[in-house]
């Protein structure tokens, strides 16, 4: 699991109690945190898109290689959590 700042947890609350008063509203967050895992399991939010490090430095590697003419990369797929999913 990514390191989670105040900020965003701050940022996740504040969406929270909007959508909470706003329904319906399809809400995606990012990285799968406890706020986030708790939003899902309320229904409040619809998907969380979860940052994998790994992901991203192998991302990083197959641009370098295709501009090196090298390979030609898939694209990235992302990792996707539901309440479903939980």
């Amino acid at each position: 699991m990514a390191k989670v700042t105040l900020k965003d947890v701050a940022a996740a609350a504040g969406v929270g109690a909007v959508e909470r008063a706003l329904r319906p509203v399809f809400w995606v967050g990012h990285e799968l945190s406890n706020a986030t895992r708790g939003y899902l399991k309320e229904d409040l939010m619809t998907i969380v898109l979860d940052q994998a490090p790994e992901v991203q430095a192998r991302r990083a590697i197959d641009l370098t290689f295709k501009r090196l003419g090298l390979i030609d990369p898939e694209p990235v797929r992302f990792l996707t959590v539901t309440a479903e999913s939980l």
